[in-house]
């Protein structure tokens, strides 16, 4: 069998490319195709082989340009280029069964370019790339990629080459993702740049560290050894995504965050990361648009903001993590006074999100 002949649509659009991702969600997940063939069962492992390698040669091209754009926005060196583009290979290999799935989509009618998808991918290969040649913590990456990502805005908006960009052009920039502080931006910053090695930004970073918990530590915390033994029983059950959106929720993140509708923090890059680390969190994210309503200026009306081809997660399961928040901390009404609780609430939570290797 010559694995073309599985195709009906030529060339390397966006309608071949959908098909080409339906045969291969066929051969791996046994789905059926519009011709009622199931690939998983029908072809020899051999056949199969020679479809997805069929399908990657068709996809090459796609993941070149995208490999080279994200190297020439971070300035990465031929050999690193040469690493993250081996990266990229395997994440858009791995993923591709998914492009314009039905279920990943907003609006049945709407599909998406071959070339989003890939871009999409890349961000992710590049914080694994992070992780792979650095070594460092998922927290670490995670900020950096927060950092990257506000430094390559940065580098194209203003014409500049990445050693120009200071540490105040990426804290304004990050705007309501600012969940780093300043010094930390420093730090990852220099990083970045290359002018810091992994040996020194460790150190650094501890030390930061250590700084941030002494001023939390700093935060009024007034309750007894017994009242804390029963936070910390309920808070041990509370994962990282939890530990955020009750922060978010009760404002304990500063008032840009907390002001947020759950659409607009549905799509952020930090937000769908904590969702994937999720035990059930990958099957509730999406890929496709956001309609964002915000209220308007004038007489009541309502900006309406589309954000198109992004990850998002399902408003639904934002407010079921919601309710399981609140039925969390209603287990301690009985046994803690409310005002106590509100009371110290903010800065018990501080501190057990620095605790757990997040910044300010």
């Amino acid at each position: 069998m010559r694995a073309e002949e599985l195709f009906t649509v030529e060339g390397t659009g966006k309608e071949a490319f959908t098909e080409m991702a339906r045969v291969v969600e066929s051969i791996r997940l046994g789905t059926t195709l519009p011709n009622g063939r199931c690939l998983r069962d029908e072809l020899t492992a051999f056949e199969k082989e020679e479809v997805e390698t069929y399908v990657l040669k068709k996809l090459m091209p796609e993941i070149k340009a995208a490999s080279k754009a994200k190297s020439r926005k971070v300035e990465l060196s031929y050999e690193r280029e040469a690493l993250f583009h081996e990266l990229l290979v395997v994440k858009v290999y791995e993923e591709f069964h998914k492009y314009n799935k039905a279920k990943h989509l907003v609006e049945d009618d709407k599909t998406y370019e071959i070339s989003s998808f890939i871009e999409t991918q890349a961000r992710a290969a590049f914080r694994d790339f992070l992780v792979e040649e650095r070594g460092l913590s998922r927290h670490t990456i995670e900020n950096m990629g927060f950092v990257s990502s506000a430094v390559a805005d940065i580098v194209m908006d203003q014409g500049i080459s990445l050693k120009e960009v200071t540490s105040d052009m990426v804290y304004e920039k990050m705007g309501k993702e600012k969940l780093i502080s300043k010094k930390m931006i420093d730090i990852l910053l220099d990083l970045l740049k290359g002018s810091s090695s992994i040996e020194d930004m460790t150190e650094r970073e501890m030390s930061r560290l250590k700084c941030d918990a002494e001023l939390i530590d700093q935060v009024s915390m007034d309750m007894d050894s017994q009242t804390k033994a029963k936070l910390d029983a309920v808070f041990a059950t509370f994962s990282d995504l939890e530990l955020f959106i009750l922060m978010k929720e009760f404002g304990f993140l500063g008032k840009e965050i907390g002001s947020m509708t759950v659409r607009e923090i549905s799509y952020q890059d930090y937000f769908v990361d904590m969702v994937r680390k999720e035990k059930l969190g990958a099957k509730n994210i999406e890929f496709g648009s956001v309609k964002v309503a915000r209220p308007g200026r004038n007489c009541g009306a309502e900006d309406v903001l589309l954000v198109e081809n992004v990850f998002y997660v399902k408003e639904r399961y934002y407010n079921n993590k919601v309710a399981k928040i609140r039925k969390k901390l209603a287990s301690l009404a009985t046994t803690v006074d409310k005002d106590d609780l509100l009371g110290c609430l903010d800065g018990y939570c501080r501190k057990l999100w620095h605790e757990r290797g997040f910044m300010s």
